[in-house]
């Protein structure tokens, strides 16, 4: 055994003083090597056979390779590695420690193998030394070398994407090169389509998204390496479609006088420009709701006497895909006679007083509300008889236009207050 350590350690003196070059495997360092180690690959096969005259073996810490060599029908094969140069300002060698790793290239078939099963004599160095020695036997079969896509690749696209949008590309764990795409069972895949030399997947025709069926799509991928057909792999990615629902505008409550038309627009949003419809809930008998232009829906309607009272309505926006569910007050009043009701000190900047005659009811309600159906006031006043008399004061709230409602039996009559 000291014998063969003594011959192994003389070849390696040998080998610290040459460079064996290659012409697929290019080192990063140029000249002599700088502290090297000397590398010894005692056996080395490929697919269970030897090497064939002018395949290349490369030396790697990480993906610098740091050496390389030419098979010319060696019995030992030596590559002289060189350390990364301190006084040098790029990556010019391997570092200290850091592991051995190799690449095979196979001339023939012009393919590299890269992952290689690697046993070093624990005699020697096993990861990189200056001025070190490693022996190493190289073992590597053409079914470990493939491509891996990654499992469940997760892509988005929005459904009102435009044709030849990029929603991604496909992610395999593959560095030898030539690698081509396919979308595999294309008749189920037909919204999109893959590069065959990217992998990169985009739209081909929007049209072709089925909402109603599903929002996730699945994709077939199928990869391959042109230089050798027998290394692929296939695997399923998965595309979610994005909605864009349309948008109701914000919808306050609201006020319809018995006999008077009432009408109400509510602005919709529809960037798809996809068929909407409005599917009542809960509408009166008198009211009408439509949809104008596919942006507008519009409540129409004229209220009877016996219509009196709050409703809560209530309706759906309808894209074909969803529904969107919307709701707001409607209160619908018999209108009084306004000069029953006076407000003393209006404008105001706070107190006011409110003076309402004739009413005939013992029981009045008083409500103040903002602009935007805010209530800032409510009081009911029992036992009123035929006239009231109410100071008020809205000192400390904003500065504005507000209603003065007063409710006396069916009869609502409602004034404005400015507070200044």
């Amino acid at each position: 055994m000291k014998s063969y350590h003594s011959v192994i350690l003389f070849l390696s003196l040998i080998f610290q003083l040459q460079i064996v070059r290659a012409d697929h495997f290019t080192p990063v360092f140029s000249g002599n090597p700088y502290n090297p180690m000397s590398i010894l690959i005692t056996g080395v096969t490929v697919d269970n056979l030897d090497l064939d005259l002018g395949d290349e073996i490369g030396v790697f810490d990480g993906n610098v390779c740091v050496g390389s060599a030419t098979y010319n029908d060696e019995s030992v094969i030596g590559i002289s590695v060189s350390m990364v140069d301190p006084l040098s300002n790029k990556i010019d060698g391997f570092k200290l420690g850091k592991p051995i790793s190799f690449k095979i290239w196979k001339q023939k078939m012009d393919f590299e193998y890269i992952n290689i099963q690697t046993h070093f004599d624990a005699s020697f160095d096993t990861v990189f030394r200056s001025l070190g020695t490693a022996l190493v036997d190289l073992k590597t079969f053409i079914n470990q070398q493939r491509p891996k896509i990654y499992p469940n690749q997760l892509f988005s696209v929005a459904e009102n994407a435009s044709q030849s949008t990029v929603i991604g590309t496909v992610k395999v764990d593959f560095s030898q090169g030539d690698l081509h795409f396919e979308l595999l069972h294309p008749e189920q895949n037909k919204p999109f389509s893959i590069d065959s030399l990217t992998g990169s997947i985009s739209v081909v025709d929007p049209a072709q998204f089925n909402y109603t069926d599903t929002q996730k799509l699945v994709l077939s991928v199928h990869a391959y390496c042109k230089k050798n057909n027998g290394l692929t792999d296939t695997s399923f990615c998965f595309v979610n479609i994005e909605r864009t629902p349309p948008t109701i505008s914000n919808i306050t409550g609201d006020t319809a006088i018995v006999g008077m038309l009432y009408k109400k627009t509510v602005h919709v949003t529809n960037s798809n420009g996809r068929r909407l419809s409005v599917i009542p809930a809960n509408i009166p008998a008198w009211l009408t709701v439509g949809i104008k232009d596919n942006q507008e829906i519009i409540f129409e309607g004229i209220p009877g006497g016996h219509d009196i009272g709050e409703s809560n309505i209530s309706f759906a926006l309808s894209d074909e895909t969803s529904h969107i569910q919307q709701s707001y007050r409607l209160r619908t009043i018999q209108e009084g006679n306004k000069s029953n009701v006076v407000i003393y000190n209006n404008p105001t900047n706070g107190p006011f007083t409110l003076f309402v005659d004739f009413c005939k009811e013992d029981e009045i309600e008083v409500t103040i509300r903002k602009m935007d159906g805010i209530v800032v006031y409510r009081n009911i006043i029992k036992n009123v008889g035929s006239r009231l008399i109410l100071p008020l004061d809205l000192s400390g709230n904003s500065k504005n236009i507000y209603l003065v409602e007063v409710k006396y039996g069916a009869i609502l009559i409602s004034k404005k207050l400015i507070l200044q």
